[in-house]
């Protein structure tokens, strides 16, 4: 007989890879070291961060696995970038950082 737990509509965080997050955590190591820890959290444009974003994709697209200048994984840095577009965007007070173009 084992505990009972009511945890089947609960996020299923066994579901995470590991791997993936240790090397989200690497490059915001990374980050930490070459401006502060949370800087991120300060704010930055949704475009600065999508153009980031697009710049270590195409890198793994021409064949490119490693950033140069942090010598981790483009793939992690994409990753950084996708976790701070979500908290952004799930931020509302960040808003005032939304800078995409709208058009006319």
């Amino acid at each position: 007989m084992s505990a009972k737990k009511f945890d089947e509509d609960k996020v299923r965080m066994d579901l995470l890879d590991p791997m993936a997050l240790e090397g989200l955590a690497a490059v915001l190591t990374f980050g930490a070291k070459k401006y502060a820890a949370h800087n991120w959290r300060n704010g930055l444009s949704t475009t600065r961060i999508l153009a980031a974003l697009l710049r270590h994709t195409f890198a793994i697209m021409r064949m490119e696995d490693i950033d140069p200048e942090s010598k981790l994984p483009h793939i992690d840095h994409v990753g950084c970038c996708w976790m701070f577009l979500s908290h952004s965007f799930k931020n509302k007070r960040l808003s005032v950082f939304d800078d995409r173009y709208l058009g006319q």
